[in-house]
């Protein structure tokens, strides 16, 4: 409850209480286990004991502690699961068990293999191979019907409220091409350059999204996302190069990472024997086609190339996206060309700005102490421009102690609320504090946040703060308020129990017809 947002602790009881949690597993060490979560889908939650903590993950698209995290521990609270252990395998028995069923097959008549490939032969790849010999007439008449019923699909307002639904009916038309890739790959390729903004368009109206809540679950589909990386896969070379920038603009043009399996998919697109003939084609035409493609395909494209082209290349990339820039100037490093690389990034960063980012910056930093220079401009240039911890923190390290101060009072002035994290990063609570009786720190989430870590340092000014938001919320109703209220209860009982059971005496005569709240101060 203490590690999460209130919000987010409250669903997970719900999804508790729902019976959402499936069958609890060992995992892959001894100590952690595996589950399911039956939300809008399927989630994995992974929890583990490390170090002498509890560590989770799970693959919703929440960065935090989710919901799913939550109601697997409650599970394993409540349900008092027994402590799990690993089943004893006999050696080798996987490798026995496939020998077994080698051994049954080879034994088997070529009409008997082709009797069990008939009775259980996947659907998908029944489609595939009717479709392979299907006339080119009759092809064509499927791709029409199912691009016709795909472009529907997205004018089909029920379904465009589910999500899970919209995603079963795309793939089973999706499928229905399987086979004729290679016949239609025009046709199809556009089709799916299609999807994809199509998926765009109706996010921006407010479609696709689970429960109202767009940052916690929304579409995604693992499965159109292996179609297009096969797809892509398959195509020859020349026809490759063709379709690649067309995905990659399509993939950029998007707002939201939904497709983002398919972004990282794309070294994987070539094959091995390819790479040497694209790094001709490139420096061939003098012009890569398309630094779109180029820039994502340039990890597996790096072993390939010499010195020089890696610079040339990356010379022409560090104009399409920094991180480019950065990999030029370790080049030259790399190489003693300390100059050279000041030089490159001293002209990023002027041109950039506070556009560049705290790793350009970090990496201008370095080159400045490098070449010799003095540090007084570069790091208030930097302080300036990425008024961070991270970046106050680099700073620290280059500066000495005494000149750390003047960095602080730049961030102070350009981000207080940059500098209050700064402080508590480096374990400098009375210095946050002072932020906060300044003035210049007064979020109530933040600084509820900084008395919840810190309250057990001061005390007194936490439990101050706790009585006062508990009084400021009970003056209006409702659900919001009502949760805070509860939550502040539990800080405030941990340093002043008095304080807390005096609150709720009034609490409990004085607003008594407020049954929710009532309900949810029980436990205290």
């Amino acid at each position: 409850e203490s590690c999460c947002e209130y919000r987010v602790f409250l669903r997970g009881i719900e999804y508790f209480n729902d019976g959402a949690v499936g069958k609890i597993e060992p995992g892959k060490n001894s100590n952690s286990i595996e589950a399911v979560v039956e939300g809008t889908r399927k989630y994995s939650v992974a929890l583990s004991l490390e170090d002498g903590g509890l560590y989770g993950t799970c693959n919703c698209p929440y960065d935090d502690v989710c919901k799913h995290i939550v109601a697997v521990l409650l599970h394993l609270k409540e349900k008092e699961v027994p402590v799990l252990s690993r089943p004893d395998k006999h050696p080798g028995g996987d490798k026995r068990m496939d020998e077994t069923l080698k051994n049954h097959f080879d034994a088997l008549s070529k009409s008997e293999l082709v009797g069990l490939l008939m009775d259980f032969a996947p659907r998908s790849y029944v489609t595939r191979v009717q479709n392979q010999a299907m006339a080119d007439g009759d092809a064509s008449g499927i791709f029409t019907k199912v691009e016709k019923r795909i472009d529907e699909l997205f004018s089909d307002e029920e379904l465009l409220w589910d999500p899970a639904g919209f995603e079963g009916v795309l793939m089973d038309q999706v499928k229905l091409l399987q086979g004729l890739e290679s016949r239609m790959a025009d046709e199809i390729g556009a089709l799916l350059i299609m999807i994809i903004d199509g998926v765009d368009n109706v996010f921006n109206e407010g479609y696709l999204y689970i429960d109202g809540y767009p940052d916690d679950e929304y579409f995604e589909s693992d499965d159109f996302c292996d179609f297009v990386i096969d797809f892509a896969r398959m195509l020859p070379l020349e026809r490759k190069m063709e379709f690649l920038p067309e995905l990659a603009e399509a993939l950029d043009r998007m707002s939201y990472d939904t497709f983002s399996q398919i972004d990282r998919s794309f070294g994987s697109f070539f094959q091995e024997h390819e790479y040497p003939l694209v790094r001709d084609s490139i420096f061939q035409n003098e012009d890569p086609s398309s630094f779109v493609v180029l820039s994502r395909i340039y990890d597996d494209l790096d072993a390939c190339l010499t010195d020089p082209e890696r610079e040339k290349l990356l010379s022409g990339l560090s104009n399409y996206d920094y991180k480019f820039t950065l990999r030029l100037v370790r080049l030259l490093t790399g190489q003693g060309r300390i100059s050279e690389a000041y030089g490159i990034i001293k002209e990023r960063i002027e041109g950039a700005g506070e556009f560049a980012g705290d790793e350009m910056f970090e990496m201008y930093l370095d080159l400045s102490r490098k070449a010799g220079m003095d540090m007084l401009e570069p790091a208030s240039k930097a302080i300036e421009a990425c008024p961070t911890p991270y970046m106050l923190s680099k700073i620290k390290t280059l500066v000495s102690k005494g000149q750390l101060g003047r960095y602080e009072l730049i961030l102070k002035r350009r981000n207080a609320d940059q500098l209050f994290y700064f402080y508590q990063e480096e374990n400098r609570p009375a210095d946050a504090l002072e932020l906060i009786r300044e003035g210049l720190i007064s979020r109530d989430p933040t600084v509820f946040r900084f008395f919840k870590k810190f309250k057990k340092t001061f005390p007194g000014e936490a439990a101050a703060f706790f009585e006062d938001r508990i009084r400021k919320n009970l003056a209006p109703a409702g659900q919001k308020h009502y949760e805070i209220i509860a939550e502040t209860m539990g800080q405030l009982k941990q340093v002043n129990p008095g304080k807390a059971d005096e609150l709720l005496e009034l609490i409990r005569t004085q607003y008594k017809r407020r049954r929710n709240l009532l309900g949810m101060l029980e436990r205290y």
